[in-house]
């Protein structure tokens, strides 16, 4: 059961990775939510069954050590090594179909601005208020707030455009990752931001034609646009 709950969590709520993540790298007392308390508490809660079942298994009644038992503890043990190291992939299975809910509203976006980008600052329908960088040619738009595509969920942070990519910085629950349009139907590449970062993809899944939901690896990292 435990092990089912954790997938269906990780496969349907937007704020999983960063929660795994959060976990992964904290030092000890760092949870500091009720989901990190939960994760936690179910975490040590299949460890102990895990550990209760091999006792079983070595030290338990002849009916404990059938063949039965041992099927089932390598089939858990298992599945517990396949969430373990394939859960981010099942955290992007669920991160895709809620992107594939919006993006009618991306598309809409991803044209009007593929034809028109702005040259300075100003504010976009929909998004509202934005920064443009860099000033004089800028590739970025930095927004103001929490801005959402026009009849979208996903709140958006900055929109980059360049070698004729539209690549959205989803922010909120469902970051890291950027929904990404290109002209050429072809895998999403490496860029350069506008504030001066530089991006390298880490893992992409292909979303619809021209379309594609990835993840990017910094590079290097922007400096302060307001310096």
């Amino acid at each position: 059961m435990l092990l089912v709950v954790g997938a269906v969590w990780l496969w349907s709520s937007p704020a999983s990775y960063q929660t795994v993540e959060r976990l992964a790298l904290s030092s000890p007392g760092g949870l500091r939510t009720a989901t990190d308390w939960w994760v936690a508490i179910g975490v040590v809660l299949a460890a102990a069954t895990l550990l209760a079942t091999a006792w079983g298994l070595l030290r338990g009644s002849p009916r404990q050590r059938s063949i039965a038992g041992y099927l089932t503890f390598t089939a858990l043990v298992g599945g517990w090594l396949a969430l373990v190291t394939g859960w981010e992939a099942v955290y992007d299975w669920g991160q895709a179909r809620r992107v594939l809910a919006d993006l009618p509203a991306f598309e809409a976006v991803a044209q009007r601005l593929d034809a028109d980008w702005p040259t300075d600052d100003g504010t976009a329908e929909g998004f509202g208020p934005f920064m443009a960088y860099p000033k004089g040619r800028p590739t970025c738009l930095l927004l103001l707030g929490q801005a959402k595509p026009p009849g979208g969920s996903l709140q958006v942070s900055a929109v980059e455009r360049s070698d004729g990519a539209v690549r959205f910085e989803l922010s909120g629950a469902e970051r890291p990752a950027w929904v990404v349009w290109r002209a050429e139907d072809a895998p999403a590449a490496a860029f350069a931001s506008g504030l001066g970062g530089e991006y390298a993809v880490a893992s992409q899944r292909r979303l619809a034609p021209h379309w594609w939901l990835v993840r990017y690896k910094l590079m290097r990292a922007s400096p302060d646009p307001s310096g």
